[in-house]
């Protein structure tokens, strides 16, 4: 194992946050000026599974809660030997679950 083994779900965790952040008040969540249309769904897809954290933050504001989640895991997180064993990829996995409409 390297440090990157370290970052649960992965690596690029620590730039949630930031992306939250920006999305929260992205344009691509807004009304279409032009055209009046609006965004109806949210996807996520992984590796890196950080995205699904992004996800999971945007579903649980009261802003996007009407909006359909659907997260696609391409890579098997939840299979990793070593990850079973850790409560923090549990917790977080069972959180994933929990909020997105389709996984």
């Amino acid at each position: 194992m390297d440090s990157r083994d370290y970052f649960i779900p992965d690596a690029r965790v620590s730039w949630v946050k930031n992306v939250v952040d920006k999305l929260e008040n992205d344009i691509a969540f807004l009304p279409d000026r032009q055209a009046g249309a609006k965004a109806n769904s949210i996807i996520t897809t992984g590796p890196p599974h950080s995205v699904h954290l992004i996800g999971q933050r945007l579903k649980q504001n009261a802003k996007f809660q009407n909006l359909q989640w659907i997260a696609d895991f391409r890579d098997p997180w939840t299979t990793i030997g070593y990850h079973k064993s850790l409560r923090l990829t549990q917790k977080s996995a069972k959180s994933i679950r929990n909020w997105n409409d389709k996984y």
